[in-house]
């Protein structure tokens, strides 16, 4: 039986990956979360992108208006992926886990 650490949202936001060691890139890939929590994240994609699990990866999601009831708000971070796994033909699904965020904004409504 999987034990979650934390409860996860089913949530769709767009989220930006790039390596910890490179510069963000002038054309940013984006990602549509499935589910997050405050423990991470887990998308799905057509491709494995050449993310490494327990790969390292600095993250930007993107929390829209409708949801901050304000302007968009941004939570950037590092964090790894502890899970990269094929789910499906041609789909792989990405779990990453936030080491840390440069944010101090909460989703499980605490603040």
């Amino acid at each position: 039986m999987e034990r979650r650490r934390a409860p996860r949202i089913a949530l769709a936001l767009s989220v930006e990956i790039w390596p910890s060691f490179s510069p963000k890139s002038l054309r940013p890939i984006f990602f549509t979360t499935k589910n997050i929590s405050v423990m991470g994240f887990y998308f799905e994609t057509g491709s494995r992108g050449g993310f490494e699990e327990g790969g390292e990866y600095n993250f930007s999601i993107i929390f829209p208006p409708d949801l901050t009831g304000n302007a968009c708000e941004y939570v950037s971070g590092v964090g790894t992926f502890a899970r990269v796994a094929e789910v499906g033909e041609n789909l792989f699904g990405f779990g990453m886990q936030i080491k840390e965020s440069a944010s101090g904004y909460r989703i499980d409504g605490d603040g």
